[in-house]
């Protein structure tokens, strides 16, 4: 998906399609150049001419640009290749971090699990005169963290969510 839908991919390729058009144009030889002109117009005394300009290359000009163009045609293939890594790469370290994102909620949903349980022990205790109300106030603050830290991570694990999407090009 990422590969299909990510613009530096795109813009990567559309480089080296770039570099392998300029290679050919420079396989070519220049094309003649034809043009008219009226230097003077004067009614029937007016001047009209047509000429024909073609450049002659000579030393092995063309192919010493045609390999000059096919080295910065492979350098642009290159470039694509390692923008498809970098992609590839970015996109497997995001989806790597949206999962540890997710299990790291499972795990505070079960603490603030076990927080809400202790806490509904402590009160007890404190009801048959068995425990202190120092005990149940540092409940609620370990039940009070937890949640703050449960709802911290909800938010972190949708912006992975959004990075994830904008890494394999799907903004949705």
């Amino acid at each position: 998906i990422a590969l299909a839908n990510s613009p530096v991919i795109m813009e990567a390729r559309n480089l080296a399609i770039a570099a392998r058009g300029r290679a050919l144009q420079a396989s070519l030889y220049p094309n003649p150049t034809m043009g008219h002109a009226s230097p003077q117009l004067a009614g029937n005394q007016s001047q009209y001419n047509a000429y024909v300009i073609q450049d002659l290359v000579t030393k092995n000009k063309i192919g010493l640009d045609t390999a000059a163009a096919e080295r910065a045609a492979i350098a642009a293939e290159f470039a694509l290749v390692r923008a498809r890594f970098e992609v590839l790469t970015m996109v497997r370290q995001r989806f790597d971090t949206g999962r540890a994102m997710q299990e790291r909620i499972v795990v505070l949903e079960r603490m603030v699990n076990i927080a809400q349980t202790a806490l509904d022990v402590g009160q007890r205790l404190l009801k048959a005169e068995v425990g202190t109300r120092g005990d149940v106030l540092l409940l609620q603050f370990e039940l009070s963290k937890s949640e703050a830290d449960l709802k911290n991570f909800h938010a972190l694990a949708e912006t992975s969510r959004r990075q994830l999407s904008a890494a394999t090009g799907l903004l949705n």
